[in-house]
This record gives structure tokens, sequence and C-alpha cells, in this order.
């Protein structure tokens, strides 16, 4: 295996802050760029304490966000295999579904996820 050139803050910085500006996720910077994960968040990590003004993620918000219930044909059925399924699509862009009819606290677990 090829042994890579050590990277410096000056190359490494201004990777860390497109990726702090951008919407792209962690992995998806560090592959485009050939970083292991590890390489990743030491470079964050330095750049975040040379730089303390840049936002820190912020904690999930226990508020109450709204939902919306689409009726449709399948809402009608009774038997679990023609159940309409959940689909539930978090702020942040993961999408939820569920086909079939599950118990509630397995539901409430998978949306305890996001």
């Amino acid at each position: 295996m090829k042994k890579r050139k050590a990277l410096n803050s000056a190359e490494a910085f201004p990777i860390v802050a497109r990726y702090l500006k951008g919407d792209l996720l962690p992995h998806e910077v560090y592959r485009q760029e050939g970083w292991s994960d590890n390489q990743f968040y030491y470079w964050r990590k330095r750049y975040e304490k040379k730089y303390p003004t840049a936002e820190e993620p912020t904690a999930p918000s226990s508020e109450f966000h709204p939902i919306e219930i689409k009726n449709t044909d399948q809402a009608q059925s009774t038997h679990p295999d023609e159940m309409a399924h959940i689909e539930l699509e978090y702020p942040n862009g993961v999408i939820l579904r569920i086909g079939r009819a599950l118990s509630d606290s397995r539901i409430l677990s998978l949306i305890k996820l996001y």
C-alpha cells in the first residue's frame, strides 16, 4: 500500500472550512479528499480549536414538529399486508418508510434513531 503524504494545517483547514460551510456529510468530504475518517475528525478538531467561532452543532430540538396525514384509498384497508405505509421525512433529509404493521414500541424506536 502506498504511504500518503502527511498533511499540514494549510492543506487541511480549507477542506474542513468547506465542510463546515457546506451541506455535505463528513464521510462525503473525507472520501472525496481520500482521507480516512480519523484524519477528517483529527483536522476538524484542530480547526475548531484554532477557530472557536466556527458554528457548533446544535443539540436536537425537543419541540413538537407538526405532521401531515395524507388520506389514501389504501388507508381504509384492515388487512395488514394492504395497510398504507408510514413515511416520515426528517429535517436532515432522512426518510423513514414503514411498509407493514409494526408494534408501537418498534415504530417509536425507529423514530428516535434520527
